[in-house]
């Protein structure tokens, strides 16, 4: 939720604002003439209109707001998925054990392969406590 959230705000704040701003500025031939019938303050405001650009509310600050929003996206996804905090996901193990089938004691042993650093090459057990 709070990623769509954080979507809308910069689809808003990139995409719709500065399109918004952009289509309502006064058309240029208008203030040109118009221009020299103004007042100096009123010609200040027409130049102030036509010359400034839209500046992103969230890029305040020095984007401190899509530092803040990434912080707690991340925050929800370690959270919510348990295989980034320590590389365990307990539920994946109990989804793993056999359900009915061969006991643990009585399942086939697996094969180590050979090699310089990997082990013997002799069969070995799952829980290594027998040898």
């Amino acid at each position: 939720m709070a990623a769509l959230v954080y979507f809308a705000i910069c689809i808003f704040d990139f995409i719709i604002m500065p399109t918004w701003l952009e289509s309502n500025k006064p058309d240029i031939s208008v203030v040109i003439a118009n221009l020299p019938t103004a007042g100096e303050t009123v010609q200040l405001q027409y130049m102030q209109v036509l010359t400034t650009t839209h500046q992103p509310m969230t890029l305040q600050g020095g984007g401190l707001f899509h530092l803040a929003m990434g912080a707690l996206l991340t925050g929800a996804a370690v959270v919510r998925n348990p295989m980034l905090e320590g590389g365990r996901n307990p539920q994946r193990e109990r989804d793993r054990e056999p359900r009915g089938g061969i006991p643990q004691e009585r399942r086939p042993r697996t094969p180590v392969p050979a090699g310089p650093g990997l082990g013997s090459g002799k069969a070995q057990d799952d829980d290594d406590d027998a040898n």
